[in-house]
């Protein structure tokens, strides 16, 4: 992992214990607003913090 993504995962960490990650809804709705295609909910799980408990 280069510096470029560790600076981007600490970011996102900082991120997600501010204000909590996302739910598979949210990242849903993001991907029907963009029209892009849906890559199921296990990659979204897998490549991105996810709030399981929402």
């Amino acid at each position: 992992m280069g510096d470029a993504e560790i600076r981007a995962s600490t970011v996102v960490s900082r991120m997600v214990s501010r204000h909590g990650a996302p739910s598979l809804e949210h990242y849903r709705a993001i991907y029907a607003d963009l029209d892009l295609e849906w890559p199921g909910d296990a990659e979204i799980r897998r490549t991105l913090p996810v709030d399981d408990a929402a």
